[in-house]
């Protein structure tokens, strides 16, 4: 529930020079200070940036990608309105299971009446048919799924149900090996329920299950009242029986009162464990952003370690300010205006490493609303981009690095295309107070290295019809032992690898997010589009279009090969130009399943079919007779080829 209704987008001019250009970013390992103490918010490195320079250059251009699949499709386009909830599991075994916030024959006319979590495993590397309904059922409409494993293998998926007034925060239950879900409530007491819930596994045999959610607030779509003096606030639950009983429910942390909240972000906050160490970190944008630890499977808690101050107390958006309250952190080489303040986006992550040490990571914003006209107006500035800030509990208060932001990838010292320098300004038409990149989630690796997830605009991608560069998920990652230095983000699709670099410029990537184990590779799902824009994020009702949920393994370049995911499939279309029916062929190496996967030139898929298949020529149909005239692209998997070719409908 962000606290923005209408937004002042407020791009300078200056910001579009080239020299400007160049300040949009932070090399990646450029410390900032964050505390009163320093001269300026932001502080020129005096160490790690040489070290990080030349660890940029020492990595490929392009990695190589292992799989390239896709899990399901949705028409529901919007997976959360803040942070990102663990949606992808990492079995350790070659498999992987993801969820989604899915709709398949829902419309934002209609409400989306069948929303519910979507649900896909591997078997053989392959995910099996896309799944066509919820694993709630056909009666229990849910959102925002937040999903993980216990150490017994045991799956579980946290949701919220119910409707306006009288939420419930519902769980998905499936034992290990089993093939049916068990659906039930977790019985809160807080009045009108609660919405968007993080979970995930800790205690000492991997089996407790820790959860924080959001009260109801008050609203005509809500239907809550304050809780505490609070209207909307973050509680904690847990269970350390796998879910059987919950010893605490509508916990609030400590510190969390009236005297700083008015009210506290929706869906900005993050939780995980390793061990009995349990970490909850929030991401306010008009409040301090937080780490709350507890070392003893979230039976007590600590005090609050300041992640990033906030200048201002208990302030909200009309209320006004002036350079005396916040200008202690200003600094002009980096700050864009005076006045500006520099938070959070509401988008960042946590992650307890099996030291038991809590690593936090937030998008970095400046907003600045120092006037007290009550016009639901504030200005920020996605284009001055900082990036994903990092910070460990072993810092000080209010410190942190630059982990990572869009990369200049086409080593020209100015983000984006020289031909097209105005498109910056096209970036977020949508109004949602995003940051440049946001949406960080984090993995690690056995050796305790450090992975991070997020989603940006690429500067290679670029619409000439609308006029914006598309959105794209990348990934960096730390030196071993050094969590202060991270590698160059790398595109995690680029046309080197990806399986078809034709249809990659007409995808847009929203909502990444990283299964926390990473082995040989780091395991990313993220939102495919062919259409720019959230449908909610648009004034009035989208037409329902579906979005692929896109699996991609990742691995990091160790030298100079970066072969491709799959190796080329040739494929023959008959008759072409099609009328009713084309029949498509090719010669399958191995009995298994085919993917018959078809688009049109916006990117849009139109057809989707798994078959099955031996080995030798093998010859398979599709229905064109309701296909509107035009061009499309066909593409088929089969084993680990792949192959694409046009087919023209008359």
């Amino acid at each position: 529930m962000k606290r923005i209704t209408l937004l002042l987008l407020a791009i300078t001019p200056w910001l579009l020079t080239s020299q400007s250009q160049k300040q949009l970013t932070l090399a990646p390992g450029q410390n900032i200070q964050f505390g009163p103490s320093a001269i300026g918010k932001v502080k020129t490195p005096t160490t790690g940036l040489e070290n990080a320079a030349s660890l940029n250059e020492s990595v490929p251009a392009a990695p190589r990608v292992l799989a390239e699949l896709i899990a399901g499709v949705t028409t529901y386009d919007l997976q959360s309105n803040g942070s990102m909830a663990r949606r992808l599991h990492n079995w350790g075994n070659g498999e992987v299971s993801a969820t989604w916030a899915m709709s398949r024959t829902g419309s934002e006319a209609a409400g989306y009446a069948d929303r519910g979590t979507g649900y896909n495993k591997t078997s053989g590397g392959a995910f099996g048919p896309y799944p066509t309904t919820r694993i709630e059922g056909p009666s229990t409409r849910t959102g925002f799924p937040a999903y993980f494993v216990t150490d017994a293998g045991e799956e579980w998926v946290f949701s919220h149900g119910g409707t306006v007034g009288n939420y419930t925060i519902h769980y998905e239950h499936k034992a290990a090996s089993a093939t049916t879900w068990t659906g039930g409530n977790v019985p809160v007491t807080t009045p009108h329920g609660g919405l968007w819930i993080r979970a995930c596994a800790g205690g000492a045999d991997g089996n407790s299950i820790h959860l924080i959610y959001y009260t109801t607030p008050t609203g005509a779509s809500f239907g809550g009242v304050p809780i505490e003096g609070i209207d909307g606030m973050v509680k904690y639950c847990r269970s350390t029986d796998g879910g059987q009983t919950w010893d605490i429910l509508d916990y609030t942390l400590p510190g969390i009162s009236s005297d700083d909240y008015a009210s506290m972000s929706a869906d900005a906050y993050s939780i995980d464990a390793s061990g009995d160490n349990v970490a909850v970190a929030l991401f306010a944008q008009t409040n301090d952003c937080l780490l709350f630890k507890s070392s003893d499977n979230g039976s007590t808690w600590g005090s609050a370690r300041v992640v990033n101050d906030f200048p201002l107390k208990k302030w909200t958006y009309d209320e006004g300010y002036t350079f005396d309250e916040v200008g202690m952190f200003y600094d002009s080489t980096y700050y864009p205006d005076s006045l500006a303040i520099l938070t959070s986006d509401e988008t960042g992550t946590v992650l307890v490493d099996d030291n038991g040490l809590a690593h936090v990571w937030f998008s970095s914003l400046f907003i600045r609303d120092n006037d007290t006209t009550n016009d639901d107006q504030y200005t920020w500035w996605p284009l001055y981009d900082l990036g994903i800030v990092y910070w460990n509990e072993t810092m000080a208060d209010n410190s942190g690095v630059i982990a990572a932001t869009s990369p200049d990838i086409n080593n020209d010292g100015v983000w984006g295309a020289e031909e097209n320098p105005l498109a910056l300004s096209n970036i977020y038409t949508d109004g949602y107070g995003e940051a440049f990149s946001t949406g960080p989630t984090a993995g690690i690796d056995e050796d305790g290295n450090l992975y991070l997830s997020f989603t940006s605009n690429h500067e290679q991608y670029y619409d000439l019809v609308d006029l914006f560069y598309h959105k794209h998920p990348f990934i960096t990652r730390t030196i071993p032992g050094d969590f202060t230095t991270w590698f160059e983000p790398l595109p995690v699709l680029n046309d080197e690898t990806y399986s078809d670099p034709t249809l990659l410029g007409f995808w847009e990537h929203y909502f990444t997010t990283m299964a926390r184990k990473v082995d040989t590779h780091a395991h990313v799902l993220v939102q495919q589009d062919g259409a720019f824009g959230i449908t909610f994020r648009i004034t009035g009702n989208q037409p329902a279009e579906e979005n692929n949920m896109l699996y991609v393994a990742f691995e990091f370049p160790t030298g100079s090969s970066n072969a491709p995911a799959y190796q080329p499939l040739e494929l023959q279309i008959a008759p072409n130009p099609a009328g009713a029916q084309a029949r498509v062929s090719f010669e399958s190496e191995t009995s298994g399943t085919a993917a018959v996967e078809v688009f049109d030139l916006y990117g849009k898929m139109v057809y989707n079919q798994r078959n099955p298949v031996g080995t030798g020529a093998q010859m398979l149909q599709c229905m064109t007779e309701q296909w509107p005239a035009g061009t499309y692209l066909v593409r088929v998997l089969n084993g680990r080829k792949m192959g694409t070719a046009k087919l023209v409908k008359f």
